[in-house]
């Protein structure tokens, strides 16, 4: 598939596979936005010399969200394509699991995903086209 300057959010772009996707992406011609979860991670993906615009984004806040999508909007017409790849693994039983990093990992990697489709599927729509990815670990589909 040939892109054509397109616009990609692309979200957990710190490291692996976000941080892959951003490069290919940008290789393949199109525009990114590379979202980070903390401030202290923008300046290194800001480094990529035009490859990106990086910004800070918590995928478990629906604020954020809005402000993202609302920026690269007004700044480049909208999103053509949500990568949403932001999400966090918990290594332990039952056990040692407490609720709120039950909840924490709940929020980034299921919530965070609703949230981020929730924002670009109205413009999607109203433009008749776009494409959502939703990245999942193996460990969604084993025991």
């Amino acid at each position: 598939m040939a892109f054509n300057n397109e616009t990609v959010l692309i979200t957990g772009t710190s490291s692996g596979i976000g941080n892959a996707a951003v490069r290919r992406f940008a290789a393949e011609g199109c525009r990114v936005i590379a979202t980070v979860e903390t401030d202290d991670q923008v300046a290194p993906m800001a480094a990529l010399d035009g490859v990106a615009v990086a910004t800070k984004l918590d995928v478990r806040l629906a604020e954020d969200w809005e402000r993202v999508v609302g920026e690269t909007k007004a700044k480049l017409g909208g999103i053509d394509i949500l990568f949403n790849n932001a999400g966090v693994t918990v290594w332990g039983g039952l056990e040692e699991t407490d609720i709120d990093l039950w909840n924490q990992m709940i929020a980034i990697n299921l919530t965070g995903q609703f949230l981020g489709c929730k924002a670009v599927v109205p413009e999607m729509l109203d433009k008749g086209k776009g494409a959502i990815v939703n990245m999942a670990s193996i460990n969604g589909i084993r025991g």
